[in-house]
């Protein structure tokens, strides 16, 4: 395994680590307040992960875009537009999960057992078929951009290609529908969700990194972040920054309609959505300036990290400022939630470095390690395990009542053991551990899964 910023990788593994916690409690109804998102407006500790790790993602980029000579080339372009089709779609496969619809018949353990474990292994099957797809397809244009044949013909081939590999991308879920195996229609699929945010902020924030000098950027985030507030105030209505009339609601009921947004809220609005995308292209690009800050000086330890520092309190104070008109808040993604975010992103990786890269306190990082070699990976594990226990290892009793492996776990094993909210809190501290063990597999034969 090539040398790493350790300091940076501890820092992404306690978001994927916070990220299981949030994510998998015993139970909606019982979770400690700290790890509820905030209603609407505001900012809590779970309001955190997500744009850390985007924000961690500029900062890698940094580091990462260094083989590039940090300029957009046909290499580094193709190698960009590779991961962000890979992580939006295996995203849109996520949503899509498990392809099957209904439950099983109430007729005893081994036949529910045989028909979970044939719904299982045909539901891994297009995860393994997508990742090969895309691998190979960029394989090829790779050979074929830069390979000796005229460049008339590589336009002609390069064109086929795009036209094969976008029609059966676009087809995918009927494809999967159409056969035998599957039965989960497409009328209700969600476009959007975490893993198309990432993969366009990855995209955009890479193209716009690449395309322009370091010394441009700052003006690029503030026209992004002036624009996406200009935009949600001037078509928001008398309310611009409510749920019901914010104009990122309405730009996504437009393109996608109301069967294709998330409708956790009550009413369909995305909080992944369409326009709210735009400012969080801001989080990797200030992440990516940071990253820069912390590479060019890394080498000695002086008057840059304290710097850094104050990078990292300006951005929470103007954040805070920005917040007077336009709210932080999590689900808009608002511009004063960007500054924010990145601001304590900014104190916290400082933090990390100081004690891992300066100090040499390591060993206390060494779990949060595991997590951070393989963020992307243990995020698409931890969604594919909470949809079996959830979709999969279900079944209908005696009492024609539908029970879950999940409900099941919770109400069985950490109830009992725990109580109601220490029950849903264990849930979830166990599945951190779980899912450790998984990674620490990989992480001792040094195995890193890029998406």
């Amino acid at each position: 395994m090539k040398k790493r910023l350790v300091s940076l990788d501890a820092f992404r593994g306690m978001t994927i680590a916070l990220m299981i916690l949030v994510n998998i409690p015993g139970s909606w109804s019982y979770i400690y307040p700290p790890f509820e998102h905030a209603d609407w407006d505001g900012c809590t500790p779970t309001d955190l992960v997500f744009p850390f790790f985007l924000f961690i993602v500029g900062v890698a980029m940094a580091f990462s875009f260094s083989k590039y000579g940090y300029k957009l080339n046909p290499k580094s372009f193709l190698r960009v537009v590779e991961r962000t089709f890979l992580i939006f779609f295996m995203g849109l496969l996520l949503n899509y999960y498990p392809f099957f619809k209904g439950t099983l018949g109430y007729g005893g353990a081994i036949v529910h057992l045989f028909d979970i474990l044939k719904k299982l292994l045909l539901s891994l099957i297009p995860f393994f078929a997508f990742f090969w797809l895309v691998k190979k397809t960029f394989y090829i244009i790779d050979r074929v951009s830069f390979s000796g044949i005229s460049k008339a013909m590589k336009i002609v081939y390069l064109f086929l290609i795009a036209i094969v590999f976008v029609l059966l991308v676009i087809y995918l879920p009927q494809l999967l529908g159409y056969i035998g195996f599957y039965n989960k229609g497409v009328s209700h699929l969600r476009i959007m969700g975490v893993l198309q945010r990432i993969a366009l902020a990855f995209g955009f924030s890479s193209i716009l990194i690449l395309g322009f000098k370091k010394k441009y950027l700052p003006y690029i985030i503030a026209f992004i972040l002036l624009l996406y507030w200009w935009l949600m105030w001037q078509f928001g209505g008398d309310s611009p920054y409510s749920l019901e009339t914010n104009f990122a609601r309405q730009i996504d009921l437009t393109i996608f309609g109301d069967n294709h947004v998330w409708h956790g809220k009550g009413i369909p609005f995305d909080p992944e959505g369409l326009l709210s995308t735009l400012p969080s292209i801001a989080t990797p690009m200030i992440g990516y300036l940071i990253g820069r800050h912390i590479k060019d000086n890394k080498q000695k330890f002086g008057n840059w990290f304290y710097w850094l520092l104050g990078y990292g309190i300006i951005l929470i104070v103007l954040g805070q400022l920005w917040n007077l008109v336009f709210p932080i808040n999590k689900s808009l993604w608002t511009s004063s939630y960007v500054l924010y975010t990145a601001g304590l992103g900014t104190l916290l990786l400082s933090l990390f470095y100081w004690l891992i890269d300066v100090k040499g306190y390591k060993k206390w990082s060494s779990f949060f390690l595991v997590f951070g070699i393989n963020p992307l990976f243990a995020f698409v594990v931890h969604v594919l395990w909470v949809k079996v226990l959830l979709y999969i290892i279900r079944w209908e009793n005696a009492s024609s009542k539908i029970s879950t492996g999940y409900g099941w776990l919770f109400k069985n094993v950490f109830q009992p053991i725990a109580g109601n909210m220490n029950g849903s809190f264990l849930f979830a501290i166990t599945h951190i551990f779980f899912f450790w063990l998984i990674l620490y597999i990989l992480y001792k034969k040094n195995i890193i899964i890029k998406l």
